[in-house]
């Protein structure tokens, strides 16, 4: 009867290190970069600030918003000096000469042009009202 024990637990633990043996050879997920993005976008006509997942690419503003009908949300950017919110109308072109100077939106407000690399969001909320109304700075700036 110890005999028959002993070999169980043997043929259990060589099961055991087989199956472990199995796993170490299967091959590994490669993770992929996601093809959304979480935006921080702001509706002017409703004067809220929300996220929006966008696909990578098609970052075409403004878009639509689930707070006002129509295209309404444009690109929040918030001023690293006096914190004001404001949006941005425009995309650089993607190909061709790239022009920093006008493509670089300044603050309405104080006329900085120094801005957060995405706006001050608090923690899990999707939207958040802002006291309007909510400036729109249009890219390209004129030279």
């Amino acid at each position: 009867m110890n005999q028959k024990l002993k070999l169980a637990v043997l043929v259990i633990v060589i099961v055991i290190a087989i199956g472990f043996m199995i796993k170490q050879f299967q091959p590994k997920k490669i993770s992929t970069p996601p093809d959304t993005v979480e935006e921080i976008l702001v509706d002017v006509k409703a004067n809220k600030l929300f996220l929006k997942s966008v696909k990578i690419g098609t970052g075409a503003y403004p878009t639509t918003s689930p707070f006002s009908e129509g295209n309404n949300a444009y690109l929040a950017v918030q001023c690293a000096d006096c914190k004001a919110l404001f949006a941005v109308q425009g995309q650089p072109p993607m190909e061709g000469p790239f022009d920093l100077e006008i493509w670089t939106p300044a603050c309405p407000v104080c006329g900085s042009k120094n801005f957060l690399p995405k706006p001050e969001f608090p923690a899990g909320k999707k939207s958040v009202d802002l006291p309007g109304p909510v400036h729109v700075v249009k890219l390209p700036l004129k030279k």
